[in-house]
């Protein structure tokens, strides 16, 4: 199959939602890399919760990162992400039509941010525990509140240029 014949089988909700992922997921990771680097300790969030992820240790603030588990958690991080922007892009695709007002990206946004808090709070007490505290639950809470603004604000404004 041709990249032509591909990208017209394939539902635009599902390219806007991989989009409004991979935007959500670079908000948070722009957000921590400058708290990071304010903080003189470039990419020592992702190094953090690669470390918690995949070796199940905690590292201290002042520790060198590793470039291994930074892309790793990287990759995993922009997939949580697609994985909350496709659904939702789908769902804002069926509802495109009552999406008039910026009140629905509103909404949106709060529903993302709700899930994103919801889902890191779980997890940190789950896998990371003690991290949550390390990283700052106010940083997390503006992070996941970027994010979901970016990708609220995204999928609304195709919903539009869809109704």
């Amino acid at each position: 199959m041709s990249q032509v014949q591909a990208s017209e089988t394939r539902p635009p909700w599902v390219v806007n939602g991989i989009i409004a992922g991979l935007l959500g997921g670079a908000v948070v990771a722009v957000f921590f890399f400058v708290v990071d680097w304010l903080a003189g300790r470039p990419f020592w969030t992702p190094y953090a919760l690669g470390s918690a992820l995949f070796l199940a240790e905690r590292v201290e603030p002042g520790t060198a990162p590793g470039a291994i588990l930074i892309l790793a958690y990287s990759v995993v991080h922009g997939v949580v992400f697609i994985a909350a922007g496709v659904p939702a892009a789908s769902e804002v695709n069926a509802r495109a039509a009552a999406m008039r007002g910026p009140g629905s990206a509103l909404v949106l946004a709060a529903v993302f941010f709700s899930g994103f808090e919801l889902f890191f709070l779980l997890l940190g007490q789950l896998f990371f525990e003690g991290l949550i505290g390390t990283l700052g639950v106010a940083r997390v809470t503006v992070a996941n509140g970027l994010a979901a603004v970016a990708m609220a604000a995204f999928l609304w404004s195709r919903a539009r240029r869809l109704a």
